[in-house]
């Protein structure tokens, strides 16, 4: 069972990819920090930076400009209106990154209006059916550029034929909005986390929202782009957070560890720093003496939870990973070729470089977003909304008092006020809420209001 589970708190939308109750991708985006990447904007240029070969590109809100990089001898104005695509989120304190080559996003294909070449993906196989997406497209692309994405090789043409018309259709709009907004507008919102995960998952055999807007929305693209998804497409309308009722939370929870626990009794250590994210493979009860059928156990699991574990923490940059034994452990070159083949899955570039000098497997996974770690630092106000809403799915009467960080204190009478709100009403009891210096702004404490104290 394959399905896309998304859970929506005014100001915050969590969407997850579910494989046999086993999560597999997660994408958050939210008023915390709002997630641009996908979208297209009719900004103004600020500023030229010769010496970063670009210039700087206000999008209008708070965040600081948006950089473009130039090519070789292409040019802007300063004060002129440019249309760009966010290819990169702000991040670290530095504005997005984007485009002038405008990319739209369907299930199958990647449409690049303004031209280009065609290009299938490595991961379709099959030399005669790789023979037939290529000569449809070549009879398609009318001067446009197109990449033929992995979903693709079991599509229908007809599927194919629909999709590019809509995408077809989307630019136009585009075009048109350019005509109309003025700078440091929108042209095309960001897709945001629940649309770019359906498109990306291809073909879920379900996809569970718990929020009716949410699945309008979903709807109306499902419609455009993905016709056969619409009727599976489910509302949830159990008392318990969806996260919570499918067994995700916990999950979720564990992305915040450093130490993964692997099958056989090793583990990863995993560290993140500004630079660069560090794994060590620690083989528990099996040291690098061990038999060397057991080390290429450990390093083949250890593979396995690698891949996942930077997809689902969203780890961007570079990335080396110490696996036991280093470059003479057993099948040492099969761990480097199983992991690139466990990393060709993941919808962020990832290019697997090889070892290092210093042993360790190197790898540089494209940059888009902030990592995971980031948004659940910045979202501990939505964790201690959650918090009051299992408690609102079981019955009381009892007022409650919520004790949390100071700085979660002020996000959740900013940024997470309406989350709060509803989590209220949901309660249906007094609830207090208080700033704790003791507590760390990743605790909160929810329990029986002393008496007299609840509002």
């Amino acid at each position: 069972m394959r399905g896309i589970l998304i859970d929506h708190l005014p100001g915050e939308t969590r969407a997850a990819l579910v494989e046999d109750g086993d999560l597999v991708d997660l994408r958050v985006d939210g008023v915390a920090a709002a997630a641009r990447i996908g979208g297209i904007y009719h900004g103004r240029v600020t500023a030229k930076a010769p010496q970063l070969r670009g210039a700087f590109v206000d999008l209008g809100g708070a965040e600081p400009p948006a950089f473009l990089p130039l090519a070789r001898g292409e040019s802007v104005t300063v004060g002129k209106a440019v249309m760009v695509q966010v290819r990169r989120d702000a991040a670290g304190g530095k504005g997005p990154r984007v485009s002038r080559e405008i990319v739209l996003a369907g299930r199958h294909l990647f449409l690049a209006p303004a031209g280009g070449v065609v290009k299938l993906s490595r991961r379709i196989g099959g030399e005669q059916r790789r023979r037939d997406l290529a000569a449809w497209a070549e009879a398609a692309i009318g001067g446009r550029g197109l990449v033929v994405r992995p979903a693709a090789a079991t599509a229908d043409i007809a599927d194919l034929d629909r999709e590019l018309a809509a995408l077809g259709a989307l630019w136009d709009d585009v075009v048109t909005a350019a005509t109309t907004t003025p700078p440091t507008g929108v042209l095309m919102p960001p897709p945001g986390a629940a649309l770019s995960l359906l498109l990306d998952a291809a073909r879920p055999d379900e996809i569970m929202v718990d929020d009716p807007g949410i699945l309008n929305t979903l709807r109306g693209a499902c419609e455009r782009l993905a016709p056969d998804l619409t009727d599976r497409l489910r509302m949830h309308r159990g008392a318990r957070p969806l996260f919570d009722a499918e067994g995700l939370s916990g999950q979720i929870a564990a992305l915040d560890e450093a130490v993964v626990p692997l099958p056989s009794g090793g583990r990863l250590i995993i560290q993140e720093t500004a630079a660069l994210a560090v794994i060590d493979v620690d083989g528990g009860t099996t040291p690098n003496g061990g038999a060397g059928g057991a080390v290429a156990r450990a390093n083949r699991e250890a593979v396995a939870e690698v891949a996942r574990q930077i997809r689902l923490r969203n780890l961007g940059g570079a990335v080396a990973v110490d696996f036991i034994g280093g470059a003479k452990a057993p099948q040492a070159a099969r761990t480097v070729e199983d992991l690139r083949q466990r990393t060709a899955g993941d919808p962020v570039g990832v290019h697997v470089l090889g070892r290092g000098p210093l042993g360790m497997v190197e790898m540089i996974r494209e940059r888009r977003q902030a990592p995971l770690s980031e948004w659940r630092r910045r979202g501990m106000a939505f964790e201690a909304v959650r918090a009051v809403l299992r408690e609102a799915a079981t019955p009381g009467a009892h007022p409650l008092r919520l004790r949390v960080a100071p700085e979660v204190f002020h996000d959740l009478s900013g940024p997470a006020a309406a989350a709060l709100d509803l989590a209220k009403r949901r309660l249906g009891r007094p609830l207090d809420v208080v700033a704790d210096r003791s507590l760390p702004p990743g605790d909160h404490d929810l329990g029986p209001a002393p008496d007299g104290d609840a509002a």
